[in-house]
């Protein structure tokens, strides 16, 4: 087998159409060379047999960084290739791919994994303030804990409430101090947050640090948002008014809001907002219900669906949200059908994963949460799970996830 190389080969893409030019310009008035493309197209070389090929055995690829003539190599003007693209074009290259909004994805989201000391201790590694912190014993059975900046108002962090019950919230006698690199926990506590040679690990989510009080919308809220992350924290006091409205602080509609009643013991409640259709369910149960967020959710506000749910919107009781929305190379909402195979589904998501959590929608199953950290990447699929609805220890043998560079099955 011979490797043999096509030099200068380029093409152009668009409306599923394909043109091929060795050596010269493209002309997309000419014929194109496939007209059925559809999906993700991927160029790729293949071993051949030419007997013109005797000599060099090699692939030369060239994406863009040098061209060609007999044996001189020369930098791209276009930064692209020797012939420059067809007006209306873009060659293939990452310098043609538009600017992210997010460009070190690290500085608004990342993971921490930590052990208990049973005294005060410095938690670091991160490259921001966290302002959602979502801790979890992975080595015993104990609750998830959720403490953020809005309902304490500050970086000493003491307002606990929990994924796997239904509880108000309450004060803790044990405080989590946010800081720029990370947190620290105090002394000894019970085995849920830092207890000695428990390992944990905390999830955690920039927002926008100081909460805006908003009095534009019927109630009055108190948000932390990061606009270019798609992320805010919502605190609100309910009204029991029906269509009532509370802003967001995003710069597009929320894909997926999580609220919690502070002051009651009730459900999590957790909605979705994709493909103009609205799923609801709880983490507790995972049982889906009847909508109490208004089916159209805007760039500026959302609406209760229901006056008197206190799952959203109970009189005089105070709430908590959390809300999200993708963001190109960043984040994804999402939803996918499974085929009950164990080649899974493909999910594209368009960068690289550090944590999924996902629920099936058809049947009332767990809350997963898969990410990269608590399982060397070298170990792909990842295996360590936790569920957002539970206050089981990880299970280290659970094959969910493939995490690959710009998609998972």
């Amino acid at each position: 087998m011979k490797l043999v190389s096509l030099r200068y080969c380029e093409y152009c893409l668009k409306e599923g159409k394909v043109w091929y030019s060795i050596n010269s310009p493209i002309d997309i008035n000419s014929s194109p060379s496939f007209t059925w493309l559809t999906g993700i197209v991927t160029p790729y070389t293949f071993l051949w047999t030419a007997s013109y090929d005797q000599v060099l055995n090699q692939i030369i690829a060239n994406f863009g960084q040098w061209w060609q003539t007999g044996l001189t190599y020369y930098p791209s003007a276009w930064g692209s290739f020797k012939y420059e693209p067809p007006t209306g074009f873009k060659a293939l290259s990452t310098k043609n791919l538009p600017e992210p909004s997010i460009v070190d994805p690290s500085e608004h989201f990342d993971i921490l994994t930590w052990t208990g000391n049973w005294a005060n201790q410095n938690i670091s590694g991160l490259d921001f303030q966290p302002d959602l912190a979502w801790t979890k014993l992975r080595s015993h059975v104990d609750h998830h804990i959720l403490m953020d900046t809005v309902r304490d108002e500050g970086t000493t962090l003491t307002k606990n409430l929990r994924s796997n019950t239904t509880i108000a919230e309450y004060v803790w006698w044990h405080s989590m101090t946010v800081n720029p690199t990370g947190f620290s926990v105090s002394g000894h506590s019970w085995g849920e947050f830092n207890y000695n040679n428990y390992n944990y690990v905390t999830w955690n989510w920039k927002a926008g640090w100081i909460a805006v009080t908003n009095t534009d919308w019927s109630i009055t809220s108190q948000v932390s948002a990061n606009v270019d992350a798609g992320f805010s924290i919502m605190g609100y006091t309910g009204n029991w008014t029906a269509w009532a409205t509370v802003w967001h602080g995003l710069s597009k509609a929320p894909e997926i809001i999580i609220t919690k009643n502070r002051d009651y013991t009730s459900s999590w409640q957790i909605s979705t907002f994709l493909d103009n259709s609205t799923y609801e369910t709880y983490f507790d149960t995972g049982a889906s219900h009847s909508p109490y967020w208004n089916h159209t959710v805007n760039s500026s506000t959302i609406k209760y669906q229901k006056s008197n749910s206190r799952y959203a919107n109970y009189s005089w009781n105070k709430f908590v949200a959390y809300a999200f929305h993708s963001v190109p190379w960043y984040s994804k909402v999402w939803s996918y059908t499974g085929n009950g195979s164990a080649d899974g589904p493909f999910v594209y998501t368009g960068f690289n994963s550090r944590y999924v959590m996902f629920k099936s929608t058809s049947v009332s199953w767990n809350w997963q949460i898969q990410d990269t950290t608590r399982t060397d990447f070298y170990w792909n699929p990842e295996n360590d799970t936790l569920l957002a609805n539970s206050s089981s220890v990880e299970n280290t043998n659970n094959d969910a996830v493939d995490f690959l560079s710009n998609w998972f099955k």
